[in-house]
């Protein structure tokens, strides 16, 4: 303390007569009106008149300087008075926060040693926040206390806009010592959260619930059981909450080793929470604000370190779209000598899925500015090695031990732009720190490629280990006239390789020229000839990714190009309207894109996109004429 202004301190007589002997615990004596359960301290005082003033304190730290005052007053007849403020330090140069706070009591407490009332009342005002409490203590049947309470908190601009505990009844025991013997507390609970969303409906009432606790002392030995319930409450999904806290313990151990805390929610309507939340930080994304049903989470913490028991359960749909869901799994903290772990077990009972349109493109793969430095010499030299496409340095160890399996009880249904009918998945896979393994299968579904009906197969995706590519393994069946084709795709994500098999026997151009141009390689010109050989050699070599071979598949192509010297490719596909579009590629990981429309006779438009490996890359626009001879 640095200094206080004008103290004054004013106090009638205040009288400690130690030749009264505390009573024993057991000693109940109903007519001190309670006094055997106060401590041995207050039934030895007595006090007369106090008069407290203590305008202005300040206090000045090295994290800022504290201003308050305080004065109390009391004639030895009716309530004690008082009356704070404070005014606490902010950071930088804004001004501090204020608080005022006001209290009343009115008790015999210091009559005596008799306590037959005890009434306090207080508020606190500051910064948004109104805080008030209300309370009564009176003996209870048997030499026990009876409270009976009620406090509330309104925060003008927090989430929850007003918190309060009402209508608040407990039963207190004291031994002889004054020492807590039991509690038992009951209180309604109210929560009114800040209005949400923008929409025009009416206020969602406040979530109301109810909050109980019981205590117990033997010795230094405590138990303790704390419920609370809130709803399920119209206007916020339906909501119920429940918390129950099993704690105990000893004053030298606290609740180290013993304690059990079980949380449960649930969300019966989630539409209407979806309402509530729309138009706020909190809305719900697509696709899941499409959707209605029930979400339930229970979650359990006990032991030391604390050990988590959790399972969520999902059961919602839509029109179109469904998402049951179970996840059940544990965590633990982290201990000595060892890292937090987490193991989970999701599994997929029902999901159908509709996705956003899709456009078929790379994944776009940012690298920092080469002007911005992090100040950390390793972590430059990184990104300087990923802009030159060296390989990146090793990850360090994860901070977390985890094993999470996915699977799939019936296919994930996937509804997209680029497939006409649902997409049937089934996953199969566990993710640790050392990667993912297992399997994601499309399974078999009817659907068009190059322009006619076929058979998917399957599908199968495989992650290889430590990083490497993921193995792809899939079998297209497509029929035309008496031929069966199956069409092979084998190799990596990366490196795709295509293989052609037939039923009756054919060769590899011949079947690459049915499945292209509907045709036997005798009825083909000499343009298409060339083009089945090339996007055979392409495709059997490797040269097109998994987005190129879907667009390969499902649009009308008109001509191949292929160096295998090189690497390079280029597909050009017909277009509405008479335009055509060109895509090409190169080992060098250099790709182009080209569209050309012809605006007359002899003029036509191009305009061609490049992209080359590292950061560089061009678009230009030609207006051409031409004429052929």
């Amino acid at each position: 303390m640095k200094r206080a202004e004008t103290l004054k301190l004013a106090a009638g007589p205040l009288r400690y007569d130690s030749t009264k002997a505390a009573k024993p615990a057991a000693a109940k004596d109903d007519n001190n009106g309670g006094g055997s359960l106060l401590p041995a301290w207050a039934r030895r005082t007595t006090l007369g008149t106090v008069d407290l003033k203590l305008p202005k304190v300040t206090l000045v730290t090295s994290s800022g300087t504290t201003t308050g005052g305080l004065t109390a007053a009391y004639t030895g007849k009716g309530p004690l008075k008082a009356a704070a403020w404070t005014v606490l330090p902010s950071s930088g140069t804004a001004p501090g926060t204020r608080y005022d706070s006001e209290f009343t009591l009115d008790s015999d407490l210091f009559q005596e040693g008799k306590l037959t009332r005890l009434d306090l009342k207080a508020g606190v005002r500051g910064s948004g926040m109104t805080a008030a409490l209300d309370s009564v203590l009176r003996p209870g049947d048997e030499g026990r206390l009876r409270l009976e309470a009620s406090a509330s908190v309104v925060l003008e601009k927090a989430k929850i806009a007003r918190a309060a505990l009402e209508k608040c009844g407990a039963d207190i025991a004291r031994d002889g010592d004054g020492s807590l013997e039991s509690l038992d507390l009951t209180c309604g609970l109210f929560l009114q959260p800040a209005r949400l969303g923008i929409g025009t409906g009416p206020k969602p009432k406040a979530l109301d619930g109810r909050l109980s606790v019981n205590g117990r002392s033997r010795g230094r030995r405590f138990e303790t059981e704390v419920r609370a319930r809130l709803g399920p409450t119209p206007g916020y999904g339906g909501l119920a909450f429940s918390l129950d806290a099993d704690l105990s313990g000893s004053e030298s151990d606290g609740l180290a080793h013993e304690k059990k805390v079980r949380i449960t929610a649930a969300i019966e309507k989630f539409a209407e929470l979806v309402r509530l939340l729309d138009g706020t930080e909190y809305a719900v994304p697509a696709p899941l604000n499409a959707f209605d049903g029930i979400v339930r989470a229970t979650a359990t913490v006990e032991g030391e370190p604390a050990r988590l028991a959790f399972d969520v359960r999902t059961e919602l749909a839509s029109d179109k779209q469904a998402l049951d869901v179970a996840v059940r799994g544990k965590a633990s903290a982290p201990s000595l000598g060892k890292k937090a772990a987490l193991t989970a077990d999701v599994e997929l009972t029902k999901v159908v899925l509709q996705l956003p349109y899709l456009e078929l493109k790379d994944a776009p793969k940012p690298i920092v500015d080469k002007r911005i430095k992090t100040g950390d010499p390793a972590r430059d030299k990184a990104v300087e090695d990923l802009r030159a496409g060296a390989a990146a340095a090793t990850p360090k160890p994860a901070a977390l031990d985890y094993d999470v399996a996915v699977r799939t009880k019936s296919p994930v249904r996937i509804l997209t732009n680029l497939v006409k009918v649902p997409v049937p998945i089934s996953l199969d896979v566990r993710a640790k720190p050392a990667g993912v393994s297992g399997t994601v299968k499309v399974e078999s579904f009817d659907t068009e490629v190059f322009r006619q009906n076929a058979t998917i197969d399957h599908f199968t995706l495989t992650p290889g280990a430590a990083g490497t590519a993921t193995a792809v393994d899939g079998k297209i069946v497509y029929k035309r006239n008496d031929v069966t084709v199956n069409i092979l795709v084998l190799g990596s994500t990366a490196k795709p390789a295509v293989v052609f098999e037939s039923d009756p026997p054919m060769s590899q151009n011949e079947i690459v020229a049915l499945v292209l141009y509907g045709k036997s390689p005798d009825e083909l010109d000499a343009d298409q000839k060339s083009s089945a050989g090339n996007a055979t050699n392409a495709m059997t070599n490797g040269a097109f990714g998994l987005a190129s071979l879907y667009l390969f598949a499902s649009t009308p192509v008109d001509s191949v190009g292929y160096d295998a010297a090189t690497g390079s490719y280029q597909v050009k596909f017909k277009l509405p309207g008479g335009a055509s579009l060109s895509v090409g590629s190169n080992l060098q990981e250099s790709r182009t894109l080209t569209l050309r429309k012809r605006l007359a006779r002899h003029w036509e438009i191009m305009t061609e996109a490049e992209r080359g490996s590292r950061e560089n890359g061009a678009i230009t626009t030609f207006l051409q004429w031409f004429e052929r001879y």
